[in-house]
């Protein structure tokens, strides 16, 4: 530094202004439109927000990308959006993960017989394959895919011959909603939920918290529902044969013997008939209605599935009692060969009760051959077999994960000459390519969206390329070009949306209507309840005639179902997702086969101990996890574990239940069977510990958890009740908060327990994960838990974070004064003063505060998702939730650069902005205006550990327990 003269100093400092000059070029397809926002305009330093679209599973939640020179940092929901409605769920925070994935593949490669891979050039490995893919024919087998993504692939199939196919090999999702609206209305459409409109919900195995249909629209419309209005709110009753978080949350639940959900159904719209004022039935109909539901008693269907008469007669009054119902029927009871008679049999009770063109209706727009049945699926495996397929190309999918008999499948893989993977991570199916080619993730790419009724959602590219990939449009017309497509995607792309432009009849130029379609994330105009004039006699009484009652089996039947985590296993090679513990029982990186005690003492088995489970020829193995909220005839077990090739984060040691489920179908619609029956159990003498964050689920005396039922919640309404804080000593003096005094308020009515909170304050806040051995030494570093108790019968869900408290236990113990109390009401924690003692957290009532002891590694290219406005803690500090005082800080910016203060809605933490049910609520208490001023005084407000007078600045409102009316 002594010879660094001053020309050599400026010349230095001039390189490091160009250095800090942001990447503009945020998107591959610059020549396609205009930049959204113009290159002047970009401010280093300062967030820009792109509308797009989730991917994450087939829902297709709009989202806004935060972009910071030039990369995306993070994932939210898009306000604007019909489906999230700005929440979004775990899956799709934990999507930059994806992006980000130190397993992504980075270059083309082939990898012949057990050769080892040899790395390629884009170029050798087009013209390598160009050579090969002109003999015999080409299969494509596709996941679920964006409707303008179908178009392509099945334009440049068609170019290469007559005999080209593409399959769609998305097994999670299911035709048998389609079948049976054409079975009892003759119309093969879409069904449309209006849960907000329901008095009561009886839900069959519908997990719409969770997986079914569209989750966080689902959870939003429900949430609605659980507002007090008309001085009641939504009952939820749920019938299932094990547990979810959807049946966690319900007021009731039931268990029933699996496959017996049509019957029971049945037997309460007989019941309805004869016992019930309420109908959408005329007198005229009536009769033929009672005839062709006569054998549908009560007693058969208490016979059949474990209820009880009064249980069932208890159902049927429930549905008579309130005038807005709606059943719901889902895959986690339906999920078998008669699978589709069940949910035609939920539309008969729905009509029955009139719920159609209330509570539900039927839409137009996405077709019956969105995907392929997957009974299909077997012909597409024969055809291969029998030398009839000489190409095929993998894109979005993973079928040999998901598939049960993979050694068949693995034979007939082995007989296709040319077998091409293009993929963003290397999964099990990808590992059995010659060559595999990289392809942009959906943050990195352009696409349309048919979300039907006229609806498009944008999937819009906020950045370039991680490495080096390419559209999977443009690999294919690198392959072989067809003279109808363009010779450049980003001509497509603007054919297909100058398309969308005229079908909705847009107004002024397509180039303006193009910005407001980029800004808003799409076009759609759904505003109101869809028509349903709908008709049930003749579909349904020719379905009763034929109905044959399911065959149950008195043996053990296995539930391999979705998760809320991984879905189908997708989600698999995601650490977020894995250290986010499970919603029921808080285990994290393991998957374990949940049994009933009883099963557990007829084997004579303990939580940990290692099962090995049989059922098809085929086993796999397991540890246990002991539970009585499950039938005591099923044994469930989620998706996501055992992958053989999907990256350093999928759990191998625990096997894959997909691998017991039978080849057998739903022999209506053809959708995959998610039940095993008559499995075995074996002790192998083996264990593994089993994780779990929470070890005790009884609150005692403490009162974490508070309700109050919904006559009191009338009652103090109506006499103008307000919360009286409680009078105790002031021994410190009192912190002033003279402009903005930050307060967070959670509606434990409306708190739901999907964690998309916890997961989103791990992608605001670069918070660590640890693995399995660190959470099992206690040193899980999550800012935000989801904990669980029971109350009144019921377990209930409370987000645990830092209480920001006015009199913080934590601030009087630290000896260097790193947690210190802000002008603002925040508990302020100083990481570069900090010196570890701990005392802090000792100190703490609420358990909140991480301590850092491991060094925190970002192995590129995770390390381009950290936000820059965050301080990256070191080992051997002390960490803790902020109330993302970032954003709070960049909020009073931009307010303070427009001369004024902050108003209600622009600052908020991450975990506030993801919540999809609006459960949370944060602001200025300062503001007479703001939204948790206005809630701070609700009578249902109570502070946890209230009698230790910390004075906490986040206030819970008690859960409502809904009552029955009289």
């Amino acid at each position: 530094m002594n010879n660094l003269d001053r020309r050599n100093f400026l010349k230095s400092l001039g390189m490091l202004s160009l250095a800090m000059v942001p990447d503009i070029s945020r998107r591959p397809i610059r020549k396609l439109f205009p930049l959204l926002i113009p290159a002047e305009e970009i401010i280093p330093g300062t967030p820009y927000w792109y509308a797009s679209t989730c991917c994450e599973c087939p829902a297709r939640c709009g989202t806004m990308l935060k972009v910071r020179e030039g990369r995306v940092i993070k994932i939210e929901g898009n306000p604007n959006h019909p489906l999230s409605r700005g929440g979004l769920c775990p899956r799709g925070q934990a999507a930059l993960q994806e992006l980000y994935n130190v397993d992504r593949i980075r270059f083309p490669f082939k990898k012949i017989d057990n050769a080892p891979k040899t790395k390629l050039t884009w170029d050798s490995a087009i013209n390598e394959i160009k050579e090969l893919i002109e003999v015999g024919k080409t299969l494509f087998i596709s996941g679920y895919i964006t409707s303008i993504q179908k178009s392509y692939i099945q334009t440049w199939l068609g170019g290469i011959s007559e005999a080209a196919q593409l399959f769609i090999y998305e097994p999670a999702l299911r035709n048998s909603y389609y079948e049976a609206n054409r079975i009892a209305f003759g119309r093969p459409d879409a069904n449309e939920y209006h849960l907000e409109n329901a008095d009561l919900i009886m839900d069959f195995g519908a997990e719409f918290m969770e997986t079914w249909e569209s989750p966080v629209e689902l959870s939003h419309q429900y949430s609605n529902a659980r507002r007090v209005r008309n001085e009641n709110i939504v009952k939820l009753i749920y019938v299932g044969i094990s547990e979810s978080l959807t049946g966690t949350n319900a007021d009731e639940e039931y268990k029933i013997h699996p496959k017996t959900e049509a019957v029971v159904m049945l037997s309460l719209a007989n019941w309805l008939l004869d016992n019930s004022q309420k109908s959408n039935i005329n007198d005229r109909e009536k009769s033929t209605w009672r005839r062709n539901l006569q054998a549908f008693t009560l007693q058969k269907a208490s016979e059949m599935s474990g209820l009880s008469i009064e249980q069932l007669t208890h159902l049927g009054k429930q549905l008579d009692q309130y005038p807005n119902t709606l059943i719901l029927c889902g895959d986690a009871v339906a999920a078998h060969e008669q699978g589709t008679d069940s949910i035609v049999a939920a539309n008969i009770l729905n009509y029955i009760c009139g719920s159609y063109g209330n509570t539900i209706a039927l839409k137009s727009g996405q077709p019956l051959d969105a995907v392929d049945a997957p009974v299909d699926f077997e012909a597409v495996i024969e055809e291969i077999l029998n030398d009839q397929i000489s190409n095929i190309i993998f894109y979005n999918t993973n079928p040999f994960y998901t598939y049960p008999d993979k050694e068949r499948l693995r034979k007939a893989l082995k007989k296709v000459p040319l077998k091409i993977a293009l993929a963003t991570t290397l999964n099990d199916t990808a590992a059995m390519a010659d060559y595999v080619l990289p392809v942009h993730h959906t943050i990195e790419t352009w696409g349309v969206e048919d979300l039907g009724n006229e609806d498009y959602s944008l999937v819009q590219p906020g950045m370039q390329p991680v490495f080096d990939s390419k559209p999977v449009e443009v690999v294919l017309q690198s392959i072989r070009k067809h003279t109808r497509l363009p010779n450049d995607f980003e001509q497509y792309i603007e054919n297909e949306w100058q398309s969308i432009f005229n079908e909705i009849g847009g107004n002024g130029s397509f180039e303006k209507n193009w910005k407001e379609m980029l800004l808003k994330g799409g076009v759609w105009n759904r505003t109101t309840l869809q028509s349903a004039q709908v008709d049930a006699s003749q579909g349904a009484f020719s379905f009763l005639q034929n109905y044959e009652l399911p065959k149950v089996s008195e043996r053990l039947t296995l539930n391999a179902h979705l998760s809320h985590r991984y879905y189908d296993g997708v989600g698999a090679n995601k650490s977020w997702l894995w250290e986010l513990p499970h919603q029921l029982y808080h285990y994290v990186w393991d998957v374990p086969v949940r049994v009933h005690p009883n099963v557990a003492r007829e084997y004579g088995l303990a939580e940990g101990e290692i099962v090995s489970l049989s059922c098809n020829n085929r086993s796999i193995e397991a540890p246990v996890l002991i539970t009585d909220q499950i039938h005591p005839k099923v044994i469930a077990m989620e998706l996501g574990s055992g992958h053989a090739n999907y990256g350093q984060h999928a759990v191998k040691e625990t096997g894959n239940p997909a691998d017991l489920l039978p080849l057998n179908f739903d022999r209506i619609s053809g959708d995959k069977i998610f039940l095993a029956e008559n499995v075995e159990i074996k002790k192998t003498g083996k264990r593994r510990d089993l994780v779990r964050l929470q070890g005790s689920y009884d609150q005692g005396e403490r009162k974490i958890v508070q309700q109050i039922s919904l006559k009191e919640v009338v009652r103090l309404h109506k006499q103008g009740a307000v919360r009286e804080e409680p009078h105790a000593p002031k021994i410190y003096p009192e912190h002033e908060h003279e402009v903005y005094d930050w307060m967070m308020v959670i509606d434990l009515s409306l708190c739901t327990g999907c964690g998309a909170c916890a997961v989103a304050c791990y992608a605001e806040n670069a918070v660590p994960v640890v693995g399995k051995q660190g959470c099992k030494h206690g040193r899980e570093m999550a800012w935000l838990r989801l904990e669980k108790f029971e109350v009144d019968g019921r377990y209930r869900f409370i987000p645990m974070l830092c209480q920001q408290c006015e009199i913080a236990p934590c601030e009087t113990v630290c000896p260097v004064y790193a947690t210190v109390h802000s002008n603002e009401g925040l508990n302020i924690q100083v990481y570069n003063r900090c010196v570890g003692t701990r005392y802090c957290s000792n100190n703490c009532p609420y358990k909140v505060r991480r301590f850092n002891y491991y060094p925190t590694r970002w192995e590129e290219p995770t390390n381009l998702q950290l936000n820059p406005d965050i301080y990256h803690r070191p080992k051997g500090v002390m960490e803790k939730c902020t109330f993302c005082v970032h954003r709070l800080r960049r909020a009073k910016e931009e307010a303070k650069m427009q001369g004024r203060l902050v108003k209600d809605g622009e600052a908020i933490p991450a975990c506030v902005q993801s919540c999809p049910t609006g459960a949370m609520s944060f602001g200025n208490l300062n503001n007479p205006d703001s939204r948790v001023t206005k809630m701070v005084n609700n009578f249902r407000g109570y502070h946890v550990f209230e009698v230790l007078n910390t004075q906490p600045s986040v206030l819970y409102l008690k859960n409502i327990k809904h009552e029955d009316k009289g």
